[in-house]
């Protein structure tokens, strides 16, 4: 495993649980995140909480993310992990664009794909479900 791998999932972990306990903090039950894309955009839908009137604290409350830097110096590469404070809503944005980005690569691209990231606080359980697009194309040619 390479150092950028190894430093982007140890990020992913860290962020992972840094935002279930904040979750589970705030009393909140299920997250609820779509996604979709193609031809090279990609967006994240806003989130459906559970319940619902929790929704707001998205845009208020604060939770610890990591994020990882790239330095270069003397022409030597390192990654290196930073944590700072982040709204949760974008928290949860960016959990999911690298947890997508880790798993369904390139949803974002060609005819794209979609998806749903779904968080079961209560069960400290993240889900991923998810479909690639295509588009398909048939050509035949006879000669007799």
């Amino acid at each position: 495993m390479n150092g950028d791998r190894e430093v982007h999932e140890r990020a992913l972990k860290f962020n992972r649980e840094a935002l279930m306990v904040r979750l589970h903090q705030l009393d909140m039950r299920t997250v609820i995140i779509d996604y979709e894309g193609r031809g090279g955009i990609g967006k994240v839908s806003e989130p459906t909480i559970e319940p619902e009137m929790m929704a707001r604290l998205l845009k208020t409350e604060k939770v610890i993310q990591c994020r990882v830097l790239k330095r270069i110096q003397d022409s030597i590469v390192r990654f290196e992990l930073e944590e700072s404070a982040c709204l949760l809503h974008k928290s949860l944005e960016d959990f999911v664009l690298a947890w997508v980005g880790q798993n369904h690569p390139g949803w974002e691209r060609n005819d794209g794909g979609k998806g749903t990231v779904t968080i079961h606080v209560e069960d400290n359980r993240f889900e991923l479900e998810y479909e690639q697009l295509h588009t398909t194309s048939s050509y035949h040619y006879y000669v007799l």
